[in-house]
């Protein structure tokens, strides 16, 4: 509490299919008919590519080609440095059921100690490689 004022900070996930302003609309009703104010700091809409384009499709078609199996894209709740271009998506080396080389509590993602298994990076290397070939040969 600050000068009599108790303030709340949110940091709300919401789906595609959702517009964040209609959900600050309802969020502001709702507080206002409880006395209360809420105030928009930022926006950030999330990132979102349907699977059908050809950049998905060119991405996934690496990842299959390299690990033999087939791929499925998915979203994440976090943010991601993809929101600050146009037209990109967040394509990372995260191997479902790898386990972390490090001992338990260490090598967490972003953490200062981040690790990540030698053969997961090569081969992540590969998909890298060959999703920027296909991309290249993309008329973006």
């Amino acid at each position: 509490m600050k000068d009599n004022v108790i303030s709340l900070k949110l940091d709300i996930r919401y789906p595609v299919t959702f517009k964040g302003d209609e959900l600050f609309a309802m969020m502001e009703k709702y507080v206002a008919e409880h006395g209360a104010k809420a105030v928009l700091r930022k926006n950030t809409s999330p990132v979102y590519k349907p699977a059908d384009t050809a950049e998905i499709k060119t991405l996934l078609a690496a990842h299959d080609y390299v690990t033999g199996e087939k791929g499925v894209p998915y979203t994440i709740g976090g943010g991601t440095y993809a929101k600050h271009f146009e037209n990109a998506v967040a394509f990372g080396p995260g191997f479902h059921g790898t386990p972390n080389p490090c001992p338990e509590g260490k090598g967490e993602e972003h953490m200062p100690d981040e690790c990540n298994n030698i053969e997961c990076m090569f081969k992540a290397l590969k998909i890298y490689i060959l999703s920027l070939i296909g991309l290249n040969e993309l008329s973006l």
